[in-house]
């Protein structure tokens, strides 16, 4: 199996208690990868990554020259769409930190197609003499068979080492404080109201209130109390149960885990002001120390299945494009310096077909 599901030495994850009014937990629930994504802040993390790569267009270069890309690298996979394709490796990558193509080669030797394994199912197997295979279901592959992508590439380890495997306990943590949370009312012992009186009642006659009441509210009718008896229901607001302050911590610790801005998962620090230019500052430091990481690599394997000499690079400007005006304005000064022309502009925005004629100003 995979590298998530292999046991690491310490058979017993470490509980770390979150608030000193927060008693530490551990949940019944096995950490996987489904009952990881099982987390909200996990799945939305994961969701984040791989459809912010998935939907950057790939460009072919020999050097800076623009090369019309082959079909292996507009379509990998001919039974997925090419954004599929991506996104299915961008998420083996995040929660498995590794991700296995499977190449199929022409009669010469040419990849003409890629498909994307279940990393969970993937075993990276090591001979004497040194040789690696991998194996799948109940198939052997050779190197030249397999492309296997890292996230974290750690020295003399065969697997690579994603964000779950790195916080394993970390996020058994976060399970067992799901459930303590979900189980708060039901199993907690704090009672769901007070029956008092302000006469003496034994200990017999108090019972027979409670059991009448609680026949009564199965029932779901009108209750009516007598000898001066009164109910006050016992409430608890979230954020007397710190539910509002743990659930903060979770999504800001899961975050920072995948390197995802708190904004992105709505979690924004208390006192925060956020701008146009702090959000977009965000998002070039979310492009720079957490995107390129996943961009690199499979630019790199894409790369390994076409001619040597060719390069392919995501065009990840796409990321980072701005409001029209500020977009429009920085092209003005581009054609007025001269290092652009219309037609790079209509390129960039998208446009095809000759631009229009401008007559005193006007497009006619």
């Amino acid at each position: 199996m995979g590298l998530f599901n292999r046991k690491t030495k310490n058979e017993e994850p470490e509980t770390r208690a979150v608030s000193a009014s927060v008693p530490p937990v551990r949940s019944e629930t096995t950490l996987t990868t489904e009952t990881a994504l099982s987390i909200a802040a996990v799945y939305r993390s994961v969701s984040i990554l791989s459809t912010s790569v998935s939907q950057l267009p790939v460009g072919v270069f020999r050097g800076s020259e623009p090369l019309q890309a082959p079909a292996i690298i507009t379509k990998p996979d001919v039974n997925e769409a090419s954004h599929a394709f991506i996104s299915m490796t961008v998420t083996s990558l995040a929660m498995n930190g590794n991700a296995y193509w499977l190449l199929n080669k022409n009669d010469r030797g040419q990849v003409n197609n890629a498909q994307v394994l279940n990393p969970n199912g993937v075993a990276v197997k090591v001979s004497d003499s040194g040789v690696i295979t991998y194996q799948y279901g109940d198939k052997t592959y050779r190197r030249d068979q397999i492309k296997h992508l890292k996230l974290l590439r750690v020295p003399g380890s065969l697997y690579g080492l994603g964000p779950i495997q790195a916080a394993r306990q970390e996020l058994e943590g976060q399970l067992g404080l799901r459930d303590y949370q979900a189980n708060w009312f039901v199993n907690s012992g704090v009672p769901t109201g007070v029956l008092s009186s302000d006469q003496m009642l034994n200990q017999e006659l108090a019972e027979q209130y409670r059991d009448r009441w609680l026949q009564l509210q199965a029932d779901r009718t009108v209750a009516v109390l007598g000898s001066g008896v009164t109910y006050s229901p016992t409430l608890i607001s979230p954020k007397d149960a710190l539910f509002i302050e743990v659930s903060n911590f979770s999504v800001n610790q899961v975050a920072r885990m995948f390197g995802i801005p708190g904004l992105y998962l709505t979690s924004a620090s208390e006192g925060t002001s956020l701008t146009y230019s702090t959000t977009e500052s965000i998002d070039a430091a979310y492009l720079k120390y957490t995107l390129s990481q996943y961009l690199v690599e499979i630019e790199s394997a894409l790369s390994d299945l076409i001619p040597r000499g060719q390069t392919v690079r995501f065009k990840a400007d796409a990321l980072l494009r701005t409001d029209t005006a500020a977009r429009y304005a920085a092209y003005a000064i581009g054609i007025d310096k001269g290092f652009m022309s219309t037609d790079e502009v209509r390129a960039s925005e998208g446009l095809t077909g000759a631009a229009p004629q401008v007559v005193d100003g006007a497009p006619v």
